[in-house]
């Protein structure tokens, strides 16, 4: 089953009525929210594990707290503790501007010389697909669809002055 993550814009008040709910409530109020078709969403789709170690040479699997790039990817707090199925989190907006300027320091030249599909496959990397394709596309895949669809939506976010929740879902 794939685990597609979704980036989603909303104001600090989503933020807030979604932290005062926990159990059923909550898990039904975050659908509900992200179904919305107003709001302005990105989805790197399967590029997450994978952007992730591009930038941080750690797995998801490692949380790196106060990480920057790593919080652009996997957010920084969990709604509830021991979320067990989906991986739901959310950065406020005082953090976006830290992630978008990490992330436009990033030299494209930079990441992919260091690029090692070998290294990907050998961490574990998700999804299991790093020695089945050439070099080049998987890099041109990870920064095309995961690294600049998702700086530009972080940007958007800072000028708007939103917060982001972030979903990987299967």
């Amino acid at each position: 089953m794939d685990m597609i993550a979704s980036y989603h814009m909303v104001n600090i008040e989503t933020i807030s009525h979604l932290l005062a709910l926990d159990g059923y409530d909550l898990a039904e109020e975050i659908q509900d929210t992200i179904s919305n078709t107003s709001l302005h969403t990105v989805s790197i789709d399967k590029n997450w594990d994978g952007l992730h170690f591009l930038l941080t040479e750690k797995s998801v699997a490692t949380p790196l707290k106060d990480n920057k790039l790593s919080e652009a990817v996997m957010g920084a707090h969990f709604f509830s503790e021991g979320e067990e199925n989906d991986f739901i989190t959310f950065l406020l907006f005082d953090e976006i501007k830290e992630i978008v300027t990490a992330m436009t320091a990033i030299k494209k030249e930079k990441l992919k010389k260091s690029f090692s599909p070998e290294l990907f496959s050998k961490s574990k990397i998700y999804p299991d697909i790093w020695l089945t394709r050439k070099k080049e596309d998987l890099f041109d895949n990870l920064y095309k669809k995961g690294f600049k669809p998702l700086l530009q939506f972080y940007r958007k976010a800072l000028r708007k002055r939103k917060c982001v929740i972030i979903t990987i879902l299967s």
